[in-house]
């Protein structure tokens, strides 16, 4: 019950950017609708993304950094995906209330997940291998970014369109 009303939710956040507020529980299992959308494999809209985990109590209402225009919402509410711990939450997307445009950026339309940094492992070695295959036929694809390589300093998933 609880994974097809997820796919439903995340259906309607793909399609329509529609946020469930209102219309369901304030208490939504956002594990299971973030594991669908991280795999990448339809579009789906950044600014619905962060309204639901915000409506849902997951992330902050404000960021703690705005880089170049991508904001980074803290992680207020035990949230896991992929069995690893989200400390962070950035998107970006050329509409939608909560982000700009920072001075001569263009970055792609995305989300992406920041995880509690774990010593031994790669966050690549720690994410399903069929998540981060790459199609060419679809206009979507997920990546990793090690910590020492990430702006926030937490090994990211993203999902850029």
């Amino acid at each position: 019950m609880i994974l097809s009303l997820s796919r439903i939710i995340l259906s309607v956040i793909m399609v329509t950017g529609f946020s469930a507020q209102g219309a369901l529980s304030q208490d939504l299992p956002m594990s299971p609708i973030l594991q669908t959308l991280m795999r990448c494999k339809e579009p789906f809209k950044p600014a619905a993304v962060i309204k639901l985990l915000q409506d849902n109590g997951y992330i902050a209402r404000a960021p703690i950094s705005d880089i170049n225009g991508i904001p980074s919402f803290p992680v207020i509410k035990p949230l896991v995906v992929f069995g690893l711990q989200v400390r962070v939450v950035e998107a970006w997307d050329f509409t939608g209330g909560v982000f700009k445009r920072g001075p001569g950026t263009a970055p792609p339309v995305h989300v992406a997940l920041g995880f509690e940094r774990s010593y031994g492992l790669s966050i690549e070695d720690r994410i399903p291998k069929e998540v981060l295959e790459y199609d060419r036929t679809r206009n979507t694809f997920a990546y990793t970014t090690e910590a020492d390589k990430s702006v926030n300093k937490y090994p990211m998933l993203t999902c850029s369109q």
